[in-house]
Parts: structure tokens; C-alpha cells; sequence
């Protein structure tokens, strides 16, 4: 019998499902009219998901990844926002949402780094 090699996963799908396992816990799915552009919302999730996975598994190079989409993100979002009639989508409000949540889990990890580093310090 011949070995097959195992299965791999594309590393932007491990952290999109793993961010959506915790962060969205029990929501199978969020539905949208498949009319809806969500080009926006689909960069800033991946953004989201390759920093939060970066960030929890302790993964420098992950999330210096992540927060470089996040960067690319912003801009696009910032762009749309300029932009009279693409500022009133739903793509960019999804995507403002995200980017708010990454803002979010960016403090908190800040938070948690300057309390470990307090800790640290008291301790020695």
C-alpha cells in the first residue's frame, strides 16, 4: 500500500477558521445576499484572522503578517470611506466592524504584554 502524503490546508484557511471558532463561536455561518460585494470584508477578516492566530499561537512572523494586511486593509477602507457612494455600502461597514475588532485585540494584547512585563519586573 503506498502512503499518501496527509492533507494540508492553506495557511490563510487555518487562520480564518481558527479566529472564526473563537471569536464567533456557534455561528455556522453569516448570510448576506450573494448580490453584496464583500471583496473589502473578506481582506479585513483575513487580516484579522492572520493577526489573532499570529498573536495567540505566539507566532512573530504571523502576526507581522497579519498587521501588514491590516495596514493594506485600512487603506482600502480608508479610500472607500472617501468615496461618497462607496462609503454607504455594506462591504465597508463589515469591513470598519472588523477593523474595529482587530483595534480591540490589538489593545488587549498590548494590555497583556504590559501587565506580564509589570509582573516580570515586580517579581525580579
Amino acid at each position: 500500500m503506498e502512503l499518501q502524503s496527509p492533507l494540508t490546508v492553506p495557511r490563510d484557511d487555518l487562520y480564518q477558521a481558527f479566529t472564526h471558532s473563537h471569536l464567533l463561536p456557534g455561528v455556522e455561518a453569516i448570510l448576506v445576499d450573494p448580490g453584496v460585494d464583500r471583496t473589502m470584508t473578506g481582506a479585513c477578516f483575513l487580516a484579522l484572522s492572520t493577526t489573532y492566530f499570529g498573536i495567540k499561537h505566539h507566532e512573530k512572523a504571523v502576526t507581522t503578517r497579519g498587521l501588514s494586511r491590516c495596514g493594506a486593509a485600512l487603506q482600502t477602507v480608508h479610500e472607500a470611506l472617501t468615496d461618497e457612494r462607496a462609503s454607504t455600502s455594506f462591504d465597508v461597514l463589515e469591513a470598519v466592524m472588523i477593523m474595529a475588532v482587530i483595534e480591540v485585540c490589538s489593545l488587549i494584547e498590548r494590555s497583556n504584554l504590559g501587565l506580564t512585563r509589570l509582573v516580570l519586573d515586580i517579581g525580579t
